[in-house]
């Protein structure tokens, strides 16, 4: 049922925005959009060398 009304939903917004002709505007502000997390991606910084911690647990035995 969920996907129907999403698919519903999305279906009459493209229909909306084709026949208002704002498709050019929207990919516009899409490009725009692209182009902003792009350039955050590209100046932010990751530290790829994740330390693994693995500590060696003894367990205790009785005969020890």
């Amino acid at each position: 049922m969920r996907r129907i009304v999403w698919m519903v939903l999305f279906l009459g917004a493209y229909i909306w925005v084709v026949s208002s002709e704002h498709d050019q505007v929207l990919l516009e502000k899409g490009k725009a959009l692209y182009e902003a997390i792009v350039k955050w991606f590209e100046g932010a910084d990751v530290d790829y060398q994740v330390k693994k911690s693995k500590e060696l647990v003894k367990k205790h035995r009785r005969w020890d």
